[in-house]
């Protein structure tokens, strides 16, 4: 890369107590092709990870934490210092498995109604292969569009993130970019389902069952929706979403006692963030559940129900 060169794009990666895996986000992200700026939020580490990305890539610009954030709130802090007009999330445990991947993306957004772009992810776990996420429909040909994003492996417009307000802070983690996406949605831009070349993303077996992030999950699914639903539907849809979080909660013993404590934490979110929702149109909620329920639509069959660009 020139650094003198405005990039054409931002890659942010979120790290905390990763620097091994971190360092092969970082190789991959500095074999691609295009001219791009790399940021490394560093959410508070303890094993030297600032170390590493310092000495061993100086030219990927390091953020450090005192205090832990989370990597929602560094996402958000990563796209406000960013200099590329598109931003790409990227996990610290995942790679970019061929170089072109962000020139293969950045086409998309010649398009104004793209607001952001969902990669293919796949979830390699005990070494066998799981796509993630929307899938890759068979018709490669024709626009794709869904409705949401996989946060580490994503795409999205700086000044449309900005001006949105980013993610939802206050969730910390996990539901941030349906959230978001909903909030897109109701300015009339869409998430494209890319068919670039795919992320690895190499999720680590024991953090797949950690009760503090279960009972983020449980609060979440609580607190996003009492974010954006549309008034008359907040009562009912978190009526719902409770109803969710029981039935998934007892589908297992263990996970019934996080699942309650999830859904406590959840309502009390709410409370605590009275006057703070940002609540999309009825029309715009409809027209979510319809893409989240089909996965993947051609969007010449919504490019008519989208709401005038903002």
């Amino acid at each position: 890369m020139n650094s003198a060169a405005k990039p054409v794009a931002t890659v942010v990666i979120t790290t905390r107590n990763r620097k091994e895996m971190l360092r092969d986000a970082i190789a991959s992200t500095l074999a691609q092709e295009e001219e791009i700026e790399i940021i490394v939020m560093d959410d508070a580490s303890t094993d030297g990870t600032g170390k590493m990305v310092t000495a061993e890539f100086p030219m990927v610009r390091l953020v450090e934490s005192k205090a832990r954030c989370g990597l929602i709130v560094q996402r958000n802090r990563a796209a406000e210092m960013a200099n590329g007009p598109i931003v790409f999330c990227l996990d610290d445990d995942a790679i970019y498995t061929t170089p072109s991947i962000i020139s293969q993306t950045l086409p998309y957004f010649r398009d104004t109604r793209i607001g952001a772009v969902a990669l293919p992810l796949i979830n390699i776990i005990d070494g066998a292969k799981r796509e993630f996420f929307a899938g890759r429909p068979t018709n490669q040909e024709t626009k794709w569009v869904t409705h949401a994003f996989p946060g580490g492996a994503s795409a999205i417009r700086r000044d449309l993130f900005l001006s949105l307000g980013g993610f939802q802070g206050h969730l910390f983690q996990w539901g941030e970019e349906a959230e978001f996406s909903q909030r897109m949605l109701n300015v009339g831009r869409v998430v494209r389902l890319a068919m670039t070349d795919p992320i690895h993303h190499f999720p680590a077996a024991e953090g797949r069952h950690k009760r503090g992030k279960n009972v983020w999950l449980y609060r979440n699914m609580i607190l996003a929706s009492w974010y954006t639903a549309p008034l008359p539907l907040l009562i009912p849809l978190l009526s719902l979403q409770t109803a969710r979080c029981v039935a998934r909660g007892a589908s297992n013993i263990h996970q019934l006692p996080i699942a309650l404590e999830g859904i406590v934490r959840g309502y009390a979110s709410c409370f605590a963030r009275l006057g703070k929702r940002t609540p999309i149109s009825l029309q715009t909620f409809k027209l979510f559940v319809e893409l989240n329920r089909r996965r993947f639509v051609p969007y010449d069959e919504i490019a008519g129900r989208l709401a005038p660009l903002a």
